[in-house]
């Protein structure tokens, strides 16, 4: 590297990348895990110009990654005051899988970090997995040497809270319940690191801990923080490994390959989700099993695999068929895995594997099954119903889709619907219209709003 700094050097970086700005503003984005910056703003930097927040952080490591060589942020921006460092989301947590990686797994999480989150690609995502995959079963954590005891009691208590949290969740999530959620795994993670309980108080106690960890890593990544995200369902998979429960671990798993899909590596999905419905096997209830055949469609539809993503989901109806007749019930956390879940997100699969005329009559079936419940879920898939009746020309049932689909948008701060709803407005836009047009007005009202 140079001697030079500020635009100087920021400007060599780009010319040996042979990158125009607009290139490093998009793989700022990458690395970002969403958009943070403008096409244009590189320009302004190479003015003279400072970018503010997180930027400059995520701006060096971009260039450092893409060079093979350690660029600072105040090299490029001498002077300038970044928020903070700037740490991966796995930074930390590679831990044994053993009943202490597991406390101090609690003890790291129970810290809040003052750094910047980085979320990493999916091959470094994959990587924990396998090591989660090929680790023995453990003896559930104890400790005799803490100031306080936890009893049954208490974690029964907590189990209750998290039950509670996932309702709310399912009713409206959002940055308050997150902030309700790490409030309450901080607090259980510091009684697992720092507290006296038994084998048996133990494992109850981090299967409340990685149901607490699942949630909140589902809340960040529905609000946009993938990084966040990563981080919690890692130490999430951590935990229910020393819990010794199986069948929580592999729905963690689902997440992770669900958040890779999301962060558009559908090969690491696949990856991901077939450890998950390996391992499951013989330790899940059919329920539970059928969640991962539906999360193994998808990713296999997003990959362009059509007959395994056919197979995928003819595995997920059977299994669903399976528990009424099963003597494994299904776990508390299962109980929002339903038939009109199953059914359209199978409507969903059809979709990413571009064939919208069989979505359409899954999606209209799965909504109709929902009623009234989870309408989260029912916007979303309302938004695939409204894409799919456009690519196949009707829309007019894509503007009525639409219609119904955004009078559920009203107070849901979600950067998952507002990427979704972005998306069907731009479609919604190209069909050219009138009520096509007056639709995707709506859409960026809602957005907006």
């Amino acid at each position: 590297m140079s001697a030079f700094t500020g635009p100087g050097l920021l400007r060599e970086c780009l010319d040996r990348l042979e990158w125009a700005p607009e290139r490093l503003a998009r793989e700022i984005n990458k690395t970002a895990g969403k958009q943070v910056v403008s096409p244009k703003a590189p320009y302004h930097w190479l003015q003279g110009g400072t970018p503010r927040g997180a930027l400059p952080e995520l701006a060096a490591l971009t260039l450092s990654r893409a060079l093979g060589e350690h660029v600072t942020a105040w090299q490029l921006w001498p002077g300038s005051r970044t928020q903070a460092p700037a740490i991966s989301a796995h930074s930390g947590l590679s831990l044994p899988w053993t009943a202490d990686g597991a406390c101090r797994c609690a003890d790291l999480i129970s810290r809040p970090t003052a750094s910047i989150l980085l979320p990493v690609p999916g091959a470094m995502t994959v990587a924990p997995v396998v090591d989660w995959f090929t680790a023995p079963a453990l003896t559930p954590p104890s400790r005799d040497n803490g100031g306080n005891v936890v009893t049954s009691e208490m974690v029964t208590v907590l189990a209750d809270r998290v039950r509670q949290l996932r309702h709310l969740d399912d009713a409206q999530g959002g940055p308050m319940l997150l902030d309700w959620v790490k409030q309450d795994m901080r607090w259980a993670a510091s009684l697992a690191s720092s507290a006296s309980y038994g084998q048996e108080t133990g494992a109850a106690l981090f299967r409340v801990l990685a149901e607490l960890a699942q949630l909140g890593g589902w809340i960040s990544t529905d609000l946009g923080q993938q990084a966040l995200g990563q981080r919690f369902l890692q130490a999430a998979l951590r935990f229910a490994h020393a819990a010794g429960d199986t069948e929580l671990a592999t729905a963690i798993v689902s997440c992770l390959s669900y958040l890779a899909l999301w962060m558009d590596s559908p090969a690491d999905a696949v990856r991901l989700i077939r450890m998950a419905r390996q391992r499951a096997a013989g330790h899940a209830s059919p329920v539970a099993m059928a969640l991962l055949a539906s999360r193994e469609a998808r990713a296999r539809a997003s990959s362009g695999s059509g007959s395994e993503c056919a197979q995928a989901l003819d595995d997920a109806a059977s299994l669903l068929d399976a528990q009424a007749t099963s003597p494994v019930p299904p776990p508390p956390w299962a109980y929002w895995i339903t038939e009109a879940v199953l059914v359209a997100d199978s409507g969903r699969s059809w979709l990413e594997a571009g064939q919208p005329a069989r979505a359409i009559p899954l999606l209209q079936y799965g909504l109709r099954l929902f009623g009234d419940s989870q309408p989260r879920n029912r916007l979303l898939h309302g938004v695939s119903l409204a894409q799919a009746m456009l690519l196949t020309g009707q829309t007019d049932g894509a503007v009525q889709a639409a219609g119904h689909a955004l009078a559920l948008a009203a107070g849901r701060d979600s950067d998952r619907v507002r990427s979704r709803l972005a998306e069907l407005r731009t479609a919604l836009v190209a069909s050219g219209g009138r009520g096509a047009i007056d639709a995707a007005g709506r859409i960026s009202d809602r957005i907006h709003a």
